[in-house]
């Protein structure tokens, strides 16, 4: 019987096989899966490499899971060695700046 009244591809829909495989018929299909092979790929295993999905208890440092900002060229900008408040406002601006590309806060400076 179709899915939906008068679907000229119902016959298509409806399940012909097996809907309750034994388990080795199961892993033998999933030996060949895609699995990890391509950011695209179907199925994924956890882990912290580029095809892989992460764990929800993953944290970013840089051994269960990437460094946020890794590879993307991030730069900190004024004096190594600052002298006067200006100098000193320029470098943690400029770090303030970079922080908000990665975690969300309310910035109450007066």
């Amino acid at each position: 019987m179709p899915v939906i009244d008068n679907d000229p591809f119902g016959d298509i829909k409806n399940e012909k096989g097996n809907t309750s495989p034994e388990p080795a018929v199961v892993n033998k299909f999933h030996s060949r899966s895609d699995k990890d092979s391509a950011l695209t790929a179907q199925h994924h295993t956890l882990g912290n490499s580029k095809n892989q999905a992460s764990s929800g208890a993953h944290i970013h440092d840089g051994k269960t899971s990437r460094l946020l900002g890794d590879g993307q060229a991030l730069t900190i900008t004024g004096k190594l060695s600052p002298t006067t408040v200006a100098e000193v406002d320029a470098v943690l601006d400029s770090v303030i700046t970079l922080l908000a590309n990665f975690v969300s806060f309310t910035d109450a400076r007066t």
